[in-house]
C-alpha cells in the first residue's frame, strides 16, 4: 500500500489513526517535500513521529525521527527537517550530527542523566521513591529525556501532559463502548507531581536556578478535579464483604491480606511488606488508664517501612490476631521471611505488589462492588473507628497518620495504644455482627510459631 500524501500543516493530527491492516503509515506532506509522519499502533494507543527518508554519501536508505507529537508540533518539525536537510547538502550524516550534538549538550545535564542522579540519591530517601521513577521512565524521559535539564520549558510540560490525557481519553471511549467503568484521569497529577519532585531535586543540585514546572490548576484544563474520597460505609456493604470474600475463589493470601487491611486499618502495602521478625503474637503490655493497670495485648505488628517513615506498633484483635498466625503457618522460617511472598518465576524473593490485591478485587466487582477496593478497605476501618464512638484523634491514630497538633510536637508523644486496642476490637466484634459471623473461639488459641519482641510498658 502506497504512503498518503496530505497537508500535514492543516490536518488534525490527534486524530489520524493508521489503518486496522496496518501497524504503522506514513503520511507525507504536501508542503514539505520529504517530511512525513508515522503512525504506528501500539498497546497503549496510536504514537505520531516525524521523520524523514533519506540515502547517505554511500547510498544507503536511512530515516532519522524529528521528534514525537504533540511535544514536536508541525512548525517545529519543519524546522529541524530543514535542518538535517542542509547537513546532508554539507557533507554530514543528519544521524550523525545530531547524535554529536546530544552527547555534548554543551556539557549540560540532560533529562535522562537528572533522571539517573534523581534515582540514585534521590529516591532512596522517598517512600514512594520506586512508583515516582516509573513514572519518570514511562512518562517523562521517553519525552523530554534528551534535552538539557536547563532547556525545558513550562509549555513542554503541558504539552507531555495533554498528550497523556488525549491518550487516557482515547482509552476511556474504548472501554466504554466495551461497557466498562472508565478510568480516572488522577495519573496525570501522579505525572505533574513527579515532575515537580524531579525538576525541585534539580534546584537543590544547582542544575538549574528555578523549575520550569508550570503552575496548573486541578480542576483546569488537563489536571483533573480532586475528588472527595470519604464517604460512609453501609451495613450491607461492610457485611457483603466479609461474608463473601471466602467464596470469590482467592487464593488464601489474598483472602488474608484483604481481612488484616479491613481489621487493622493498615496500609495494603504494609500489610504485604510484613516479614516474620514483625509480628509477636504473644506481646503485651500494661493498661494503666483509670489509675489501674491491666496487662492487654493479643499480639503486635511493628511496621518499620511505613509512607511517613516513622515505626508503627499496630495492636492486635483477637479475630487479626488469628489472621497474622494463619499467615505465619505458611510463612518461611527466617525471620525476614515475607508472610505474603509472591510467586516469581525467577525464584526472587519479594513481597506481593499492592496491585495484585486490586486486580484480585477488581476482578470480583460482581461481588464487591464498583468502589471497594483494597484502600477503601482502611477506609471502612476508619469509619468503623468513629461509628463505635472513639472519635476521629484515634482514628488518625489507628491510621498512623502523623498528628501535628501542639499537644503531640511539643508535649505528649503517647502513640495512644490501648485506645487504638479499644477500637480495633470494636471493629472485629461490629464487623462479625453485621456479617453474622460467630466469635472465632480459635482467635485467642496460643499461636504455634511466634516471633518474641520485648515491649515496653505502656
Amino acid at each position: 500500500m502506497a504512503d498518503r500524501h496530505i497537508d500535514l500543516s492543516a490536518a488534525d493530527i490527534g486524530a489520524l489513526q493508521p489503518p486496522s491492516s496496518r501497524r504503522m503509515l506514513d503520511l507525507r506532506d504536501k508542503r514539505e517535500r520529504g517530511l512525513a509522519l508515522r503512525l504506528a499502533s501500539k498497546r497503549q494507543g496510536a504514537t505520531r513521529s516525524w521523520c524523514w527518508r533519506y540515502r547517505d554519501a554511500g547510498g544507503r536508505q536511512r530515516r532519522i525521527v524529528l521528534g514525537h507529537w504533540p511535544m514536536v508540533g508541525y512548525e517545529e518539525a519543519v524546522r529541524r527537517f530543514r535542518e538535517a536537510r542542509r547537513a546532508l547538502s554539507a557533507g554530514e550524516d543528519p544521524i550523525e550530527a545530531r547524535s554529536a550534538a546530544q552527547r555534548a549538550l554543551d556539557g549540560r545535564m540532560s533529562v535522562f542523566d537528572l533522571v539517573d542522579r534523581y534515582e540514585a540519591v534521590r529516591s532512596p530517601a522517598l517512600k514512594s521513591g520506586g512508583e515516582t521513577m516509573r513514572l519518570l521512565r514511562k512518562h517523562i524521559t521517553p519525552a523530554i529525556g534528551a534535552i538539557a535539564v536547563a532547556d525545558v520549558t513550562g509549555d513542554q510540560i503541558r504539552r507531555l501532559l495533554a498528550a497523556e490525557r488525549e491518550r487516557l481519553a482515547r482509552d476511556d471511549a474504548g472501554l466504554r463502548k466495551k461497557g466498562l467503568k472508565p478510568r480516572t484521569f488522577t495519573l496525570l497529577s501522579r505525572i505533574y507531581a513527579a515532575c515537580g519532585s524531579l525538576f525541585s531535586f534539580a534546584v537543590a543540585e544547582e542544575a538549574i536556578p528555578m523549575t520550569p514546572l508550570p503552575r496548573l490548576k486541578k480542576g483546569g484544563s488537563i489536571l483533573p478535579a480532586e475528588n472527595a474520597k470519604a464517604r460512609a460505609f453501609s451495613d450491607e456493604e461492610i457485611a457483603g464483604f466479609w461474608s463473601r470474600i471466602d467464596k470469590t475463589g482467592m487464593d488464601a493470601r489474598t483472602r488474608t491480606s484483604l481481612k488484616l487491611v479491613a481489621l487493622t486499618a493498615m496500609r495494603p502495602g504494609e500489610v504485604l511488606a510484613l516479614r516474620r521478625r514483625d509480628v509477636d503474637l504473644s506481646a503485651t503490655f500494661v493498661d494503666r488508664r483509670g489509675g489501674g493497670e491491666r496487662v492487654r495485648g493479643n499480639g503486635l505488628l511493628t511496621l518499620r517501612d511505613t509512607k511517613n517513615s516513622l515505626m508503627r506498633v499496630v495492636p492486635l484483635s483477637p479475630r487479626g490476631r488469628a489472621l497474622a498466625a494463619e499467615a505465619l503457618r505458611s510463612a518461611g522460617a527466617d525471620g525476614d521471611a515475607y508472610l505474603f511472598p509472591a510467586d516469581t518465576a525467577d525464584g526472587t524473593v519479594k513481597p506481593m505488589e499492592p496491585q495484585a490485591l486490586a486486580r484480585a478485587m477488581s476482578r470480583r466487582r460482581d461481588v464487591f462492588g464498583e468502589e471497594m477496593t483494597p484502600h477503601r478497605l482502611r477506609a471502612m476501618a476508619a469509619f468503623l473507628v468513629e461509628k463505635l464512638g472513639f472519635g476521629s484523634a484515634v482514628a488518625r491514630d489507628v491510621l498512623g497518620h502523623i498528628d501535628g497538633s501542639v499537644l503531640r510536637r511539643n508535649y505528649s508523644g503517647f502513640d495512644g495504644l490501648p485506645a487504638r486496642l479499644d477500637a480495633l476490637e470494636a471493629v472485629a466484634i461490629e464487623i462479625e455482627r453485621l456479617s453474622g459471623v460467630a466469635p472465632d473461639t480459635a482467635a485467642s488459641a496460643p499461636a504455634a510459631e511466634v516471633v518474641l519482641l520485648k515491649r515496653k510498658s505502656c
